[in-house]
């Protein structure tokens, strides 16, 4: 399982991790995906780590998050 912030409004998301492997494999292969701006990508990195923080205080997370 993977845990991912929605694009559509603040939900938590749960996907299957090979399914989340291959999406953003094709994602990362496709040239014509475009880079997010930078507030966009702070606005992001605020939310992720903000919610990293909160699933490991609630121990909800674990340290063994590596992709395959």
């Amino acid at each position: 399982m993977v845990i991912l912030l929605s694009d559509k409004g603040p939900v938590t998301v749960y996907k299957d991790k090979t399914d989340y492997c291959d999406k953003m494999d094709a994602l990362v292969n496709n040239k014509s995906t475009k880079n997010l701006n930078t507030t966009r990508r702070q606005h992001f990195n605020v939310n992720l780590t903000a919610n990293y923080l909160r699933l490991k205080r609630l121990t909800l997370l674990t340290l063994d998050a590596t992709i395959d």
